[in-house]
């Protein structure tokens, strides 16, 4: 029996067929999840294709910048994706650092988990609205949502219920994540004590005031793997998170296969 689900994170290069490529052999050699970082390239466009060469292995956005995107942007982008994807898609949010939204993003600072808490429930008003028709209305301090003509409502899907997952480690996020998300993403390589006593009391925390079991909740845990001792990296992940993460992520390495194809089979023989 697996401790965890255990998933991949890619960076994406810009080169889109190789980036794809790599998908793919992430697949092959049985992962179970891929989550594509935002960095210098949009996380959605590769999912967009990795979503029509893969078959089994679950897609996420691993920290898609949330507040630099109007609600309404995001949900559009993954109704489409969730589309494509059926029940395998996975949107992932993150918050941006305070220099980069006001300076690279040139937008207003607020407070982050109260803009936050509303930027989700407005996602599920907006999806709701998509699926149902129902008329949309969202009112919260950060956000307003009125309107949705026909013409920009892209109708129902098939699996709409999209999960959301959140990406911090404070507290406030932690917290918020156990009352509304789906997931949530730890910053990589957290200590597991970190973990124990502040992450997951918080996220315990949310999920008591929501009325939600902890079941309701994937903890993922992305880390860099130690491609030193290839054949130790799989035990070593067993070995800190068992019984805290749900899901490890480890950073992909485009260069060096032969890490990832250890870890797969140490993982295929503990199985």
């Amino acid at each position: 029996m697996q401790p965890f689900k255990l998933d991949v994170t890619i960076t994406p290069t810009g080169d889109l067929r190789h980036d794809v490529e790599q998908i793919k052999r992430v697949e092959q050699l049985g992962f179970d999840g891929i989550w594509i970082n935002e960095t210098a390239h949009n996380p959605f466009f590769l999912l967009t294709v990795a979503a029509k060469k893969t078959h089994r292995i679950r897609l996420g956005t691993a920290d898609a910048l949330a507040f630099p995107r109007s609600p309404m942007v995001t949900a559009q982008i993954a109704w489409d994706l969730a589309r494509q994807c059926e029940d395998r898609f996975v949107l992932g949010l993150g918050i941006p650092a305070r220099e980069d939204f006001e300076r690279r993003f040139s937008e207003n600072w607020s407070e982050p988990v109260a803009r936050m808490r509303e930027y989700s429930e407005s996602l599920r008003a907006i999806w709701d609205t998509f699926q149902t028709g129902a008329r949309l209305r969202y009112r919260g301090e950060h956000y307003q949502f009125r309107l949705m003509a026909p013409f920009f409502n892209p109708g129902p899907i098939s699996h709409p219920a999209i999960p959301i997952c959140l990406a911090g480690d404070s507290p406030g996020i932690c917290q918020l994540a156990g009352e509304l998300a789906q997931g949530l993403r730890a910053p990589p390589n957290p200590r597991p004590a970190y973990l124990r006593e502040v992450v997951i009391p918080a996220l315990e925390d949310g999920l008591r005031a929501a009325g939600r079991a902890r079941n309701d909740i994937a903890v993922t845990v992305p880390i860099f793997a130690d491609s030193a001792k290839p054949g130790n990296v799989y035990n070593s992940i067993v070995e800190h998170y068992t019984g805290i993460a749900d899901r490890v992520s480890l950073a992909w390495i485009a260069d060096d296969p032969a890490l990832f194809e250890a870890i797969a089979d140490s993982r295929a023989a503990n199985i």
